[in-house]
């Protein structure tokens, strides 16, 4: 899997009935720790080789670093 988008409040969207609602917030998306990335209701760890890029929707793309 060369990419994966990490959505704002991921475990919170986890529950399928709030996938068919508007996102009603933008994740900001800061630095945590050592390779972490927080936006308040979700922590993301980012692992080595990998970059992250916060997307228009607030989601999280994370990729491969080239």
């Amino acid at each position: 899997c060369p990419r994966v988008i990490v959505p704002p409040a991921a475990g919170v969207l986890s529950a399928g009935g709030l996938l068919d609602i508007a996102p009603r917030f933008r994740a900001t998306w800061r630095p945590c720790g050592t390779g972490l990335l927080d936006d308040g209701t979700t922590t993301v760890r980012v692992p080595a080789g990998w970059r992250a890029a916060p997307r228009a929707d607030g989601g999280l793309m994370l990729g491969r670093a080239a």
